[in-house]
């Protein structure tokens, strides 16, 4: 990973910072709706279909967006959106260009949102993936995730997985992979 990246707020009025990561994230998950398939037909929500309004819709629902930069561009961005549920925070379109991958810039992307996730107040950072995709699965036990349900939707041609990591207070009195009701749940994430 390099150095000098950087991991900067996306503000309201910065719509050319927004159209960059609405790039970042089409073009990162476009990556797995060839590998699965998914169409605009198929999958007509799937990221790799994102649009600018797309994300102008999230931050009017109440998302913040993320962007992480090297080397003066934008190689990822990430949203997060405080639930209806009390409490939990959701990780939303977590991104990194397929050139950059493998360097820790989405790692360092997940620890951004999680230590804003802890001073929303939130608990939980809840995050939704293919359930089937067991390296992206293995990606988030690995920094502390585990599996709390899944969903059939009909409108999606797979099934999807639910999976939180701790963030807040818990975390200190249990440890960041086993509390409240996660611990609850018989869950037991894997070992990072």
């Amino acid at each position: 990973m390099d150095d000098d990246g950087e991991i900067v707020e996306i503000g309201n009025t910065d719509l050319d910072l927004l159209g960059e990561c609405c790039e970042v994230i089409r073009t990162a998950f476009l990556t797995v709706a060839q590998e699965r398939g998914l169409t605009p037909t198929t999958a007509p929500a799937h990221p790799s279909n994102t649009t600018v309004r797309d994300l102008e819709r999230m931050r009017e629902a109440g998302a913040s967006f993320y962007a992480a930069r090297s080397a003066r561009r934008l190689i990822g961005c990430v949203a997060m959106k405080l639930s209806n549920r009390p409490g939990v925070c959701y990780l939303e379109r977590l991104a990194v260009i397929p050139s950059e991958r493998h360097r820790g810039h989405g790692r360092r992307l997940l620890l951004h949102v999680a230590a804003e996730a802890r001073k929303s107040g939130c608990r939980y950072l809840s995050v939704a993936i293919i359930d089937d995709d067991e390296r992206l699965k293995s990606w988030y036990r690995s920094l502390g995730f585990v599996e709390t349900g899944t969903h059939r939707f009909d409108h999606l041609p797979f099934t999807v997985c639910y999976m939180a990591q701790c963030v807040g207070p818990c975390r200190e009195q249990h440890g960041a992979k086993h509390c409240g009701p996660l611990a609850a749940s018989g869950k037991k994430p894997a070992e990072a």
